[in-house]
């Protein structure tokens, strides 16, 4: 598999791109309903709601750098 994209085909990076920003949304899905479905002082697999909002807003940084990169790709 190509690493950059064909006329036919996309590359290996561009997939990769497209897999890693599915991945991290699915995972900001979860986790915010996670977040918002447990109590104040609960906690979930060691995660209180404190803990899931910080990742949450962690990785939705992630999700804009990487949709940002995969942008830059494909102009590129």
């Amino acid at each position: 598999m190509p690493l950059k994209n064909t006329p036919t085909r996309y590359g290996a990076i561009s997939k990769l791109f497209h897999w890693a920003v599915f991945l991290l949304f699915v995972h900001q899905f979860v986790g915010a309903n996670l977040m918002t479905r447990i109590g104040r002082d609960a906690t979930i697999l060691g995660a209180d709601q404190n803990f899931l909002y910080n990742w949450h807003k962690s990785l939705g940084l992630v999700v804009i750098f990487v949709a940002l990169a995969r942008v830059i790709w494909r102009r590129t």
